[in-house]
C-alpha cells in the first residue's frame, strides 16, 4: 500500500502524516511556529501567522500539521483562502475573516 493517495509521485498532495513532512527548512519553520505557539500559550497572548510562498513548496502541508497540533498549544487554526475580491477590497477580507 502506498503512503500517498495518488500513484503519481509528482501529483500535488497535502501531507497529513507528520512523519512525511521532511526537509531542514520545513522542519525549522515548523519548530519556529510551534515555539511561538508555546510562548503564546504561556503568556496568554494572541498572535497570527501568515504563511506564503511559491506553489508546491509545502504551505498546505505545513498548515495541516499545525492545525492538527494547535490544540496542544491552546490555540485554534483558521484557514482562510484569499481570492481576488478579498485582495482588492480590504473590507471584503475583514468581512470574511470575522464571519
Amino acid at each position: 500500500m502506498s503512503l500517498f493517495k495518488h500513484p503519481n509521485p509528482f501529483h500535488r498532495t497535502i501531507l497529513g502524516n507528520r512523519e512525511l513532512f521532511v526537509g531542514e527548512k520545513h522542519l525549522t519553520l515548523l519548530k519556529r511556529i510551534k515555539d511561538q505557539l508555546k510562548r503564546n500559550s504561556i503568556s496568554n497572548q494572541s498572535k497570527s501567522f501568515i504563511i506564503s510562498g511559491d506553489r508546491g513548496v509545502g504551505k498546505s502541508s505545513l498548515l495541516k500539521i499545525i492545525s492538527s497540533e494547535s490544540t496542544d498549544y491552546n490555540a485554534i487554526s483558521v484557514n482562510l483562502t484569499l481570492y481576488d475580491k478579498m485582495v482588492l477590497e480590504s473590507s471584503e477580507f475583514f468581512f470574511v475573516l470575522i464571519k
